[in-house]
């Protein structure tokens, strides 16, 4: 039997997500792929398609922390909350959070000109372009916060609990 060398099986997988045109239906049919559902073998198995269930429930899960980002916020500044339980916990589930969701945007595919990119540089590449700097920065800022909040030097807190907020304007 004959082995596909990885660089024709990489072609396959492009030419199978491509738009249908009567051209690439041609190709498509010489090379044996019907959709872009025969294809999906060829894709790593750590990405995760935009559309899948698992990716609506993390979707769900950054409105969670969101919302409770946006309601703490403001209630930790005005009340000097800081040193209760249930905002130290909702902190540290957040950060935690924050750097996964940071991890999970590496790994979930990028809704491209009608069709799902799934390759990792791709998905790399787009998201490095888009959001990856807003990301670190603000996350970066809240661990910094953290840090400066253990070494129980307060005269910053203020200005950097408002720094959060930058996350969701």
């Amino acid at each position: 039997l004959y082995v596909m060398n990885d660089v024709w099986l990489s072609n396959i997988h492009l030419l199978a997500m491509e738009p249908s045109t009567p051209e690439r239906e041609a190709s498509r049919a010489a090379m044996g792929v019907n959709s872009v559902a025969s294809v999906r073998s060829y894709r790593p198995s750590f990405v995760v398609n935009p559309t899948s269930p698992l990716r609506t429930i993390w979707n769900v899960l950054t409105l969670f922390f969101v919302c409770c980002d946006v309601a703490i916020l403001p209630v930790e500044s005005c009340f000097e909350l800081e040193g209760s339980l249930v905002t130290i916990v909702l902190s540290w589930l957040g950060r935690v959070f924050w750097t996964s969701d940071i991890i999970m945007s590496f790994m979930t595919g990028v809704i491209a000109e009608h069709h799902v990119d799934m390759r990792p540089p791709s998905i790399a590449k787009h998201y490095m372009r888009t959001w990856f700097t807003f990301d670190v920065s603000i996350l970066s800022l809240d661990l910094f916060h953290m840090i400066h909040n253990l070494s129980l030097v307060g005269s910053m807190a203020p200005v950097l609990r408002m720094v959060r907020v930058w996350r969701y304007l």
